[in-house]
């Protein structure tokens, strides 16, 4: 088993990839590129291998149009998203853009001094944003022990209570198996950390 610290930077790659996914509509070359790094997706966040085969299905099935439209339909539209990708339209009573948790998330951001560039004006709770945040303290220089308790704050605070269901609904909205597969890889991953803090937590008692 690698070490935690390991198993954090491999993480930080993990995330790196996944924030690529579900933040730009893919193109045909983008595509090819991801195809060549699920290949070497680690092995401890659950039983990768069915899901990296579906998503490489997809790929060798699907256009990259058709890919691309999936893409639209989930998060960009026209029309209503299947589904929004931002944190405060789960956490907010009226799910209004750039609500209360948003402001929390981007006041923690600003006190840890995480740097998040949206590529348009919209929201900085966008999953995929939160994601390459992770991605970019998981590969930091930071210690094990601030690259965990961040990543524990983030997934604790600022994504549980909202975005494990956002995954699920890509899962189960998604047209295609490259973003409902790439969902469950992500609630995979971020299972496995869940679960590690909760064993960290029973054994520091």
């Amino acid at each position: 088993m690698s070490s935690r610290n390991e198993l954090l930077e491999l993480s930080g790659a993990m995330f790196n990839i996944l924030s690529e996914i579900f933040y730009t509509a893919p193109s045909e070359s983008k595509l090819n590129t991801i195809s060549e790094t699920l290949e070497e997706w680690p092995l401890f966040s659950g039983s990768p291998e069915k899901l990296i085969a579906s998503i490489n299905q997809s790929l060798n099935n699907d256009t990259p149009d058709e890919i691309s439209a999936d893409f639209h339909k989930l998060f960009i539209g026209p029309g209503k998203k299947l589904v929004y990708p931002w944190g405060s339209c789960y956490t907010d009573q009226q799910a209004l853009l750039f609500g209360e948790s948003t402001k929390k998330w981007e006041q923690f951001c600003l006190t840890t001094e995480i740097v998040i560039t949206p590529k348009s004006y919209e929201p900085t709770d966008h999953f995929a944003l939160i994601f390459s945040a992770i991605s970019a303290i998981l590969l930091s220089e930071n210690t094990e022990e601030e690259k965990s308790e961040l990543l524990e704050i983030i997934l604790s605070n600022h994504f549980n209570d909202w975005g494990v269901a956002l995954l699920q609904s890509v899962k189960d909205k998604a047209c295609t198996s490259y973003y409902s597969a790439t969902a469950s890889l992500a609630l995979n991953l971020i299972d496995f950390w869940n679960v590690e803090f909760k064993k960290n937590a029973g054994t520091s008692k």
